[in-house]
Formats: structure tokens, sequence, C-alpha cells
């Protein structure tokens, strides 16, 4: 696992079972909260040219429409929905 930080915003990256994928989990500090996008995608490219990562996924509640929003502005696009009783949807984002 690898851990970065910028203005506010952390992430930790951690290899998924398929190469060149790498699974995402995302946090921001409340001061950061409407101006994540910028450090987010500065944290995902950062993060992708390092590794070489092919795309950076994650899962995220469906409920949780602010982080989902993050994400949609970040880049990220929606890979599909698992039906769980809280669903969540599997984002994923390509440098």
């Amino acid at each position: 696992m690898t851990f970065r930080a910028c203005e506010g915003v952390c992430g930790a990256f951690h290899q998924h079972l398929w190469p060149g994928v790498w699974m995402g989990h995302l946090g921001a500090l409340k001061e950061a909260r409407g101006s994540a996008v910028e450090p987010v995608k500065a944290i995902l490219r950062s993060f992708a040219a390092e590794v070489g990562a092919e795309r950076i996924i994650g899962w995220v509640r469906e409920d949780n429409r602010a982080t989902l929003a993050l994400c949609r502005r970040a880049g990220f696009d929606i890979d599909g929905r698992m039906p769980l009783a809280d669903p969540v949807i599997l984002l994923g984002w390509r440098p």
C-alpha cells in the first residue's frame, strides 16, 4: 500500500487482482471540501504515472452523493453497481 497527500486530500492505493489495476481510497479534511477536485486529480495523476496504472478503481456507497459528485468531477466513470442492502457503485479512473 502506498499513500499520497495534497492540500487536505489523501489517497491510499494498493494493487488489485488484475495487472495494471489499482484500488484507491480517498479522503479529505473538512477544510478541503469544495476545493478537493484539483488535489484529487493531482494525486491520481502522480500515482498513476509512478506505477504505470491503467485504471484506478474504488467503491462508493450509492447514497454517498457528495463523494460520487467529487469523483465524477475528478474524471471517474461508473463501471458498475453491486446490489447489496446498501448498494455500492464501482468507479474507475484512467490516466
